[in-house]
């Protein structure tokens, strides 16, 4: 099993276009990417805000315990598209959707008034920082749903989610992070003027 054989094995060229080979595209890496990179953002999102001491720490195992059951799961049902009934692929849709809710759940209803008592300027760019991470994240299920009405991804259908994923990667990842930069620098801004 080698993943950079892997779509070669999935697709074969029949002509002009690919065509499904009936073995199965490995994203083994993008998930693990996920399990890195989602985490760390949200890390990032809440070190950036001065939350009273003692709630930090239990904030981010909520946040990262989360982000990784969505991701888990949403694994599990991508890995199983088109081999199982489904009833299990509904499931781990389902599954992946709810910590993704919770997450949005906690960026929103929790962390809001963390943030306003940080004045007008922080709290715009942390909205702006939040929405990224959820718009981009959001895509995923959005994704995987098209995917579950059709009955899996085609040809076609694979080749935009790749594509639509690279795009929600690169949001998320620059996006945020550079939200997160500019609220460090207006609160080390705001520090040194005082």
């Amino acid at each position: 099993f080698r993943l950079f054989n892997s779509w070669n094995e999935a697709f074969e060229l029949a002509g002009n276009s690919y065509a499904a080979s009936g073995h199965f595209f490995h994203e083994v890496y993008r998930y693990g990417d996920w399990a890195l990179t989602m985490p760390l953002l949200l890390v990032e999102l809440v070190l950036v805000l001065p939350i009273l001491k003692g709630q930090t720490a239990v904030l981010l195992k909520r946040l990262i315990g989360a982000a990784l059951i969505s991701i888990l799961f949403s694994y599990l049902g991508a890995s199983n598209i088109g081999e199982h009934g489904a009833l299990l692929l509904w499931s781990c849709w389902l599954l992946s959707l709810l910590p993704f809710l919770y997450i949005a759940r906690i960026l929103i209803q929790e962390l809001s008034p963390e943030v306003a008592q940080q004045g007008a300027p922080v709290d715009r760019l942390f909205v702006c920082a939040r929405s990224l991470f959820l718009v981009s994240w959001f895509f995923y299920p959005l994704a995987n749903l098209v995917a579950l009405c059709g009955h899996g991804f085609g040809e076609v259908g694979l080749v935009t989610f790749l594509v639509g994923a690279g795009i929600a990667d690169l949001i998320s990842k620059c996006g945020v992070s550079f939200y997160v930069y500019r609220i460090a620098l207006l609160q080390t801004k705001q520090r040194e003027e005082k």
